[in-house]
Order: C-alpha cells, then structure tokens, then sequence
C-alpha cells in the first residue's frame, strides 16, 4: 500500500494528462499492486482460521464461542468493506488518492503491530502436513482399491484409534455416502484385516505398512469436503 502511496503521490512515479505512462512507471504500480494479491491470498486464509484456534475445542464452554467469533469477524469485514468503498473514493476522488492509500498503510501498520504484540499468548497448533498430498494418496488409493469389495460393517475401513485423526491437531471425521467411490482409498485387503487380529477399531496396522496408499476414513472426507465446494453442478 505504501507503494501505491508513492506510485499515486511522487510527480515521477505516475503519468500527467494525457501523457502515457512510462515502463517504468507501469512496473511500480504492477508491481506493487501484485504484491498486495500475494499479500491478500497469503491472509485471508489463515487468518480467520488462525482466530478459530484460539478456542479450545473440546471446551465446552469455549466451543460455544467459536460462533460468535465468525460473527464478529465478518461483521468488521464487511464494516471495512463499506468504509472502503465509500469514504475512501470519496477520499481520493475529492482530496487525492496517496491519502487514499496511505490511509489503508497506516492501519495495515497498526494492526500488524498489535497482533505481533500478543504473540506470547497465541496458542498454536502444530502443522498437520500437507493436505496437498493427502488428497493425491486418496485419488490413486481409490483407484488403487477399486476392485477391492467394500466391508459390510464400514468401521472395517482403516482409521486410527481414538478420538483425534491421524492429521496432526485435527478431529477424526464420520464416514458418508457422499462421493462413496473414494471410500475405496480407505479399504483394507480382507487378509490384513485378519493379521490385525479381525478387530475393526484396530487402526490398521498391518494394512499401513503394506499399502502405500491406504489412507484413513478422515483423509477420504477430507477429500471429499474439498470436492464439495467445487461449482459442479
């Protein structure tokens, strides 16, 4: 933003008139507006996750607040959305645009302050890997499986013990229907079912290490939530 600032308020860093823009010109302004995307795709997805973490969720009492965290958080968005589009044009339109850049600078400065300033008591969760790959093991593993038969009791299907997934931090997820060939990923063969003792909330042990790309019932919904949000109709 500040190189916006510049690029709109220094004499030699913007075209006058009519004049065209020079290359120079051009690349600072393009520059600076394409590291201001970069910047925005590299916030706007962990941020409001980022927030979520901060509430215990196998707290009762903190789970319930998990909600009115989103809706404080997109409120202010949206808050900011409207200040933006109507007292900040109406700022570059009848003062000038630097003081409309500068403006969103000066509170990008701020705000990056505070929130360094609380970093002692963030609470972090550990990174779970990439998800990237885990979605590639599920694909080829249930084209991999696809000839295997799927159990009649689904708890047959390899998943970890407990109550947290084999995804570092995250809950393990309930088994659906929806999308059901990429349950093929999560299908033991019926002989390392037997080598796991026939136990089906043993995890899978056997099966794991012999097939690379078994994966768990959690990575296969986690597959199967990301395809849901494609626009297919």
């Amino acid at each position: 933003m500040i190189g916006l600032a510049l690029s709109a308020g220094v004499s030699s860093l913007h075209p006058h008139g009519s004049d065209p823009p020079t290359s120079h010109q051009k690349a600072f302004f393009w520059g600076f507006m394409y590291l201001v995307a970069v910047g925005t795709g590299g916030i706007k997805p962990n941020v409001s996750t980022f927030g979520a973490d901060q509430f215990n969720e196998n707290d009762p009492e903190e789970r319930k607040l998990i909600p009115r965290f989103y809706n404080y958080f997109y409120f202010f968005v949206n808050i900011g959305a409207l200040v933006a589009s109507t007292g900040l044009v109406i700022l570059q339109t009848d003062v000038s645009w630097m003081a409309g850049f500068l403006i969103p600078a000066v509170s990008f400065f701020f705000a990056i302050t505070i929130f360094i300033s609380f970093t002692p008591v963030y609470r972090h969760k550990p990174p779970g890997g990439s998800p990237l790959v885990r979605w590639f093991r599920t694909t080829v593993g249930a084209i991999a499986h696809a000839r295997r038969p799927m159990p009649e009791d689904p708890s047959e299907l390899h998943e970890v013990e407990g109550f947290w997934s084999i995804v570092r931090g995250q809950q393990k997820l309930e088994l659906t229907e929806v999308l059901s060939g990429l349950n093929k990923a999560a299908v033991r063969q019926p002989e390392d079912v037997a080598a796991d003792g026939g136990a089906p909330k043993s995890g899978g042990v056997t099966s794991a290490k012999k097939d690379r790309w078994l994966v768990t019932v959690t990575e296969v919904e986690e597959v199967k939530c990301v395809v849901r949000m494609l626009p297919i109709a």
